[in-house]
């Protein structure tokens, strides 16, 4: 069914032409190969070259900071998260025959206000060459519905540590919500049916969409979705094709992580 789910994704979002970032965990792609094969695999992740970027997610899925909404998950330490870069690295450059030293990062889970205060860790990523994280995807009580405007008034927008490492933060349900599947506390009900998910995702894509005509700045959406998720919640197979055509309709675009990032650089 994984299979089914990541072959489903690969070919709407490639006939519709919609740039996509894939967050890879090495050991889940690891189970995959070894299960279907090279030349099955790869093309899913590898089918457009100019439209995807291959970004980690880590080698084990084990977290970075402590998350109090999820005592369960116990923090790996630098050395570790450092050497599970470094074995993505190895790894993924042989999977898609490329150099894959430096590219994206997204953590397990994601944090409140993502790596800030963590001085060792972003020194480390940015010495590694990691060109951006995405880790802040959770709201202040830890859950996993980030607003869009913070408690100051100021957007949620990217932003740099200090050793001008780049976040990319997220916004709106982590879509593990959608099938109840989250082991986080909820504050809120998040919508189930498909019907009500879609009209989510107009009402999120809305508000960024306002939000930035009225600062007169591009503002810079992030979604966490999961092929397996997806698979299970999209029943009619329609997501992607209802997704591209209401974003047309509200003058949004999609990008990649990466084009986001090399834009905010060049500022």
């Amino acid at each position: 069914m994984k299979y089914h789910a990541l072959e489903y994704v690969s070919d709407r979002l490639d006939a519709l032409q919609i740039p996509r970032t894939y967050f890879l965990c090495g050991q889940f792609l690891e189970a995959m190969l070894s299960v279907f094969g090279d030349e099955t695999i790869k093309p899913l992740f590898d089918s457009v070259p100019n439209l995807i970027e291959i970004a980690d997610h880590t080698y084990s899925h084990n977290v970075f900071k402590f998350i109090p909404a999820r005592s369960d998950k116990s923090p790996i330490s630098v050395e570790k998260i450092v050497d599970e870069y470094r074995y993505n690295t190895m790894f993924l450059s042989r999977v898609f025959g490329r150099d894959l030293r430096n590219r994206g990062l997204r953590t397990p889970l994601g944090h409140f206000r993502g790596l800030t205060g963590e001085y060792e860790l972003v020194n480390k990523l940015t010495e590694e060459g990691v060109l951006y994280v995405s880790s802040d995807l959770r709201d202040k009580s830890s859950s996993i519905n980030p607003p869009l405007v913070d408690e100051d008034g100021s957007l949620r927008q990217p932003y740099f540590y200090d050793t001008r490492l780049l976040e990319i933060p997220s916004h709106g349900w982590q879509d593990t919500a959608f099938c109840r599947q989250s082991k986080t506390p909820l504050n809120t009900t998040p919508p189930s049916s498909y019907p009500d998910i879609i009209e989510y995702y107009h009402f999120l894509i809305s508000e960024a969409v306002t939000l930035s005509k009225m600062s007169g700045k591009d503002f810079y959406l992030g979604l966490v979705l999961h092929p397996y998720n997806i698979w299970q919640y999209d029943k009619p197979r329609a997501m992607f094709d209802d997704l591209y055509q209401l974003s047309l309709g509200l003058g949004a675009e999609f990008a990649c992580y990466k084009n986001v990032c090399d834009q905010l650089i060049r500022k």
